[in-house]
């Protein structure tokens, strides 16, 4: 029997409902029927033709969750809507805003799957894009930007009345400058020379800004010729703005934090200033780069492109957005595991031409330690690892150096199908089979406590006839 659609309600609002209760339905072929169907399931309708499974699930489920919805809705929202007649029930409880994917007759190709068969994917990436979370793949914490709002929420949390200077980095292009020592060698690093201070200066006044901060001291200055003692072979900051913890003072931290945004290339310092009050000097930094704040690990900004693997910025680069990759199967090369290696468990190493191969890795195996008169599934994972990958401090290739060296040769045409015979198709190493590169694999819905997997989701189940 053909699936004909399918329908998926969302979890009731109210938590005390843990199914949807359909008591006396009479639409179509329905004969005043009660049902119970549990909230966060997979739920399959079948039966013979003309049994009412349509009547039920769309005409009467989905159509009543979706008059309730519009009617939720504004006068003015509801006028661009299709109304849904009230179906023949006595009584729906449990219900929520449902969705109905329509049936389609589409053609099939290798990339297709449940989700992109019926366009929900398209939802499913949009929803990722903006209600994502990207998590750092080395400590775990949320990788996110410091808004200036934010950043102006968490310094009026501190105690009123606290000081500060708000900066960011005085930086001069010093590109060529070096110095010469005594005996005329070059020393690279020595610092901008005057001329380049000098016209840094200058562009820095033409910007409005006239005060310079440096180890605890502001200097102000109005010409270039008047900050003789500052060190600027040591980092210097512009002082954009000097504070006070208030709540008065937010929109004018706000702005400020933007200033050192535009100017600082995207960076903003806040220096807290030592007080009577038992408040000692503290920097803090912010940035509006993409990344973990504990790590320094710059992140891809999530977008619908990065989770789609029929686009090349976010399918993965080893497999293309297949999932998997043609490489050679195991299965193949060892083909029965309960032979040794000296019975020649591994199966391209028993033709005459690569005897020799053969014998040199029963040598290495020997030096080893590696038995080779166990059978292989015997033998260690370690022990396994080592004979396919080998061990180049020893001289020793393995049998995955074996093929890469084969690969060099298949322009030869007895090379090409000699290798056709070990090759099949295997889970894409760089991706796992998710498809989609790296990135897309840091995110994951907003308090949910596992990763996307497309492996695992019932939306990435392929299609079939």
């Amino acid at each position: 029997m053909a699936t004909k659609e399918i329908t998926h309600a969302a979890t009731d609002i109210r938590p005390e409902q843990e199914s949807i209760r359909v008591r006396g339905a009479r639409v179509h072929n329905l004969k005043n029927i009660s049902v119970e169907i549990p909230h966060n399931a997979i739920i399959v309708v079948t039966g013979v033709s003309g049994s009412g499974k349509s009547s039920l699930a769309f005409d009467t489920i989905y159509a009543e969750g979706q008059r309730r919805y519009v009617e939720s809705l504004s006068a003015y929202a509801r006028q661009f809507l299709e109304r849904m007649e009230k179906p023949d029930v006595e009584e729906i409880s449990g219900i929520a805003p449902a969705v109905a994917i329509r049936q389609k007759n589409s053609t099939r190709n290798p990339r297709s799957n449940v989700a992109t068969a019926t366009e929900i994917y398209d939802y499913l990436r949009l929803l990722f894009a903006r209600c994502g979370q990207t998590l750092c793949i080395k400590c775990g914490a949320e990788v996110r930007r410091d808004s200036p709002d934010e950043i102006a929420t968490r310094i009026l949390s501190l105690a009123a009345g606290r000081r500060f200077y708000v900066l960011h980095q005085f930086r001069i292009a010093t590109s060529g400058a070096t110095a010469v020592s005594k005996r005329g060698a070059k020393k690279p690093g020595a610092g901008p020379s005057q001329e380049q201070v000098r016209q840094g200066l200058v562009d820095l006044q033409k910007r409005g800004f006239n005060r310079l901060y440096q180890a605890g001291r502001i200097h102000e200055f109005s010409s270039p010729e008047s900050l003789l003692d500052v060190e600027f072979s040591k980092p210097v900051y512009v002082l954009v703005d000097r504070l006070a913890v208030s709540p008065e003072s937010r929109a004018r931290l706000v702005d400020s934090i933007e200033v050192c945004y535009r100017e600082g290339q995207g960076e903003a310092i806040l220096e807290f200033i030592a007080d009577g009050a038992g408040n000692s000097a503290e920097r803090l930094r912010f940035n509006e780069r993409f990344e973990c704040k504990n790590d320094g690990i710059l992140y891809q900004e999530p977008e619908p492109r990065l989770f789609s693997f029929n686009n090349p910025y976010g399918a993965c680069s080893r497999c293309q957005g297949f999932g998997n990759t043609i490489d050679f199967d195991l299965n193949l090369v060892v083909p029965d595991p309960s032979k040794s290696l000296d019975d020649g468990a591994i199966e391209p190493w028993t033709k005459p031409r690569y005897r020799v191969l053969f014998q040199g890795a029963k040598k290495w195996a020997r030096g080893r330690g590696i038995p080779t008169n166990v059978p292989w599934r015997q033998l260690t994972a370690e022990q396994r690892r080592l004979i396919l990958d080998g061990d180049p401090e020893n001289d020793y290739e393995g049998v995955k150096g074996f093929f890469t060296s084969l690969e060099r040769k298949k322009y030869k045409l007895h090379v090409r199908v000699f290798l056709s015979r070990f090759r099949g198709y295997a889970t894409c190493p760089e991706c796992g089979g998710t498809r989609l590169r790296a990135e897309a694999a840091t995110l994951r819905r907003a308090h949910e406590n596992r990763r996307p997997d497309p492996r695992r989701d019932s939306h990435a189940l392929t299609v079939s006839g």
